[in-house]
């Protein structure tokens, strides 16, 4: 997918469509094939026609207005009895930085698939998991080698540098 431009609204719900808010954010990122059908089936039902035409419209063709989008995004949350306060639609983006993060990525590739120009705010999608840090720890046993000569498990026992 081809990262070109955005479309933010103004306090008043004046469309402003330009250039991402910096260079980062332009980019070419690859779709998971999981979303390629999908994805599809929307883009030949609903996008605009053209080079410049909107890949996400209503069913009236135009950009999707906050509006629609809120109440798209309330009725499988619904559906699924989540509480509506506690989860956003920027919570997708959130979750799809998590993922990207949990497959080992470093900050300068998820900060690419972002679009972030700072590693700060790559960081936010680096969440720490003991799962996740047993599966390092076994990985670092592979190239060390067991100099015991005794097969043993993957510790589950956690170290901390506070005496207390």
């Amino acid at each position: 997918m081809h990262i070109e431009r955005q479309r933010q609204l103004d306090q008043q719900g004046n469309q402003l469509v330009g250039p991402p808010k910096s260079d980062a954010g332009r980019r070419v990122v690859a779709i998971p094939n999981v979303l390629v059908e999908p994805l599809s089936r929307h883009v030949d039902r609903y996008a605009e026609a053209g080079d410049d035409g909107y890949d996400f419209t209503g069913e009236k063709g135009r950009p999707l207005s906050p509006v629609t989008l809120q109440t798209a995004w309330d009725r499988p949350r619904r559906q699924l009895e989540l509480e509506l306060e506690h989860l956003h639609f920027h919570d997708l983006r959130h979750l799809a930085g998590t993922l990207a993060a949990s497959t080992g990525a470093g900050t300068k590739e998820l900060m690419y698939r972002l679009g972030h120009a700072a590693p700060q705010a790559a960081l936010r999608y680096q969440h720490a998991t003991a799962e996740r840090d047993v599966s390092m720890a076994a990985a670092i046993d592979q190239p060390l080698g067991d100099v015991s000569g005794e097969p043993h498990p993957p510790s589950q026992k956690t170290w901390s540098e506070d005496p207390s």
